[in-house]
């Protein structure tokens, strides 16, 4: 086998993570979009959940824009993606006045991205 060209220069790729922003939005990071092979052609939407004794958000992933609590996702060219959430902040009590990263991991069991609060910068 011979040699494939690099050419993704500008892509940064890391530990993946959930940021959310003083503007009251959630967004993966190039690092979980490309570990979770997240892909604008197959989903288009999240729905979001919350364990308020552990302090988890729960980001279920889907096409299906009808579903109930549906926001649309942002994908950025060359970056990760994002969506608005400042209801369900504002609901939940969960402060977005600073901007912060958190873990993030899949869940197969749930079928759910959770994001631990508890693990933020």
């Amino acid at each position: 086998m011979g040699f494939v060209k690099f050419t993704k220069t500008k892509s940064r790729i890391g530990t993946p993570k959930v940021s959310i922003w003083s503007r009251g939005q959630i967004g993966f990071n190039q690092g979980a979009v490309t570990q979770y092979k997240i892909d604008k052609e197959k989903v288009s939407y999240a729905v979001l959940y919350y364990d308020e004794e552990r302090k988890m958000i729960g980001i279920e992933l889907t096409n299906d824009g009808a579903a109930e609590g549906a926001t649309k996702l942002i994908f950025r060219e060359g970056g990760g993606t994002s969506f608005s959430a400042i209801p369900f902040l504002k609901t939940y009590g969960i402060d977005y006045s600073d901007t912060h990263q958190y873990n993030v991991e899949y869940d197969s069991r749930s079928e759910l991205f959770v994001v631990d609060l508890k693990s933020g910068d």
